[in-house]
């Protein structure tokens, strides 16, 4: 069960799931899987797939209920390898930018992702943000957050964990440059001593 209240809405607006398809990434790189190309706000090349992503990002309960299931369906091809060869045990969602806030469309795909795969244990809220630091789609060049402000801005309030043989998956809605992702990383392996952290994104920045 994911704690916390969906955002309220009159009317939500319908996905094109065909639209959606057409911008499918389902790419690894490294230790690092993108589902959907998205395209900020500045590109002037919304999409489908960017306006899914933006409503996910407002816990819009639509848009979240459809991305965690396209995520699923994605994700259910490298089952036996995030089970055998990535050891993956645990799932945690990146905090949001604001302090004391939680992100309850991530924790929602993170419980959906615990539901799919039974190999999966959903830390809900174990990533905490501490410190409020400014939203990097409204940053000025220069001043976007980076990777020493989220360290020093996350905490992990999970259980205590020694995961020397195991990994964690962690998920975040969106891959740019990585800062984010790479300090929660961080903060999880010196917390739980895990073999690796694996990124699990909806979106990649194109």
């Amino acid at each position: 069960m994911v704690k916390g209240d969906w955002r309220e809405q009159v009317v939500e607006r319908s996905y094109d799931q065909k639209a959606i398809a057409e911008n499918i990434l389902a790419q690894w790189e490294e230790n690092k899987f993108s589902l959907l190309r998205y395209f900020s706000k500045k590109s002037q090349k919304n999409n489908e797939a960017t306006e899914l992503i933006l409503a996910f990002k407002e816990n819009w309960q639509k848009a979240v209920k459809i991305a965690s299931k396209l995520m699923s369906d994605h994700l259910g091809q490298y089952e036996r390898h995030l089970k055998e060869k990535l050891r993956c045990r645990y799932i945690v969602a990146a905090p949001p930018h604001s302090q004391g806030k939680a992100s309850v469309g991530s924790e929602y795909m993170c419980a959906t992702l615990a539901a799919r795969f039974p190999f999966l244990t959903h830390l809900e809220g174990a990533l905490e943000r501490t410190k409020t630091v400014q939203k990097a789609a409204y940053a000025h060049p220069g001043q976007r957050p980076g990777y020493e402000e989220h360290l020093e801005s996350i905490k992990y309030s999970g259980p205590k964990l020694d995961l020397r043989k195991d990994s964690v998956i962690l998920f975040d809605d969106v891959l740019t440059k990585g800062s984010t992702s790479d300090a929660c990383g961080k903060i999880i392996q010196d917390a739980t001593r895990s073999v690796d952290v694996i990124g699990i994104f909806l979106g990649r920045t194109q």
